[in-house]
């Protein structure tokens, strides 16, 4: 599925994906593309990520908070023109699997669906972008080690180990918006609207 509120987006995004050999419906914007879902299978959403109304963290974040299993593991691969040094890591925080820039790159965005598409542990399928069918995974041959003789341990002081650093915990996305301020007031304005955004199921 592809949703960007740009009409000229969406007809060159569906034509690369008729070319690779995949067949996807089109939305305009998330409130639409959210419709869709949840009558239709998808297999891949590539969303943008600031558009009218719903933007695409709202979409993505309900589709990981969805009751259904099937739709929570949907890869999305999130594409955005928006010039911020966070945005790459907040809509992985928020569940996209890949990013992509505008202005796209073709081959660029064809090796993400590829790699999106990859199966899991859990037996995803693995598809093939010029076919659209499934195909089994092909096993590598095992490597066969050749023996390797032990080297006489030297006899010599064993050196004191170093004290090895504590890592550096990635820093979480702050609450609100407002206490990271490093976040461009576009980004702000869209993270504010997905932290209580229309299509959160309800409780």
């Amino acid at each position: 599925m592809i949703v960007d509120d740009v009409r000229a987006y969406r007809k060159l995004l569906h034509q690369w994906f008729v070319e690779w050999g995949f067949s996807c419906s089109l939305a305009s914007g998330a409130e639409e593309a959210w419709r869709l879902i949840q009558h239709q299978k998808v297999d891949l959403v590539v969303t943008d990520i600031d558009m009218p109304g719903v933007s695409g963290l709202d979409l993505i974040r309900a589709i990981r908070e969805s009751g259904g299993a099937d739709l929570k593991r949907v890869p999305v691969i999130a594409i955005s023109s928006l010039q911020d040094d966070e945005i790459e890591s907040i809509t992985k925080r928020v569940g996209a699997i890949r990013f992509s820039p505008k202005p796209l790159d073709r081959d660029g965005l064809l090796r993400d669906v590829v790699a999106s598409l990859q199966p899991d542990s859990s037996g995803a399928p693995l598809w093939s972008p010029a076919s659209g069918r499934e195909e089994a995974p092909v096993p590598e041959a095992p490597v066969p080690e050749a023996p390797v003789p032990e080297a006489p341990v030297p006899e010599a002081p064993v050196p004191e180990a170093p004290v090895p650093e504590a890592p550096v915990p990635e820093a979480p996305v702050p609450e609100s918006p407002d206490a990271c301020p490093t976040i461009s007031p576009k980004l702000r304005r869209l993270l504010r609207g997905e932290s209580d955004h229309p299509l959160r199921p309800k409780k």
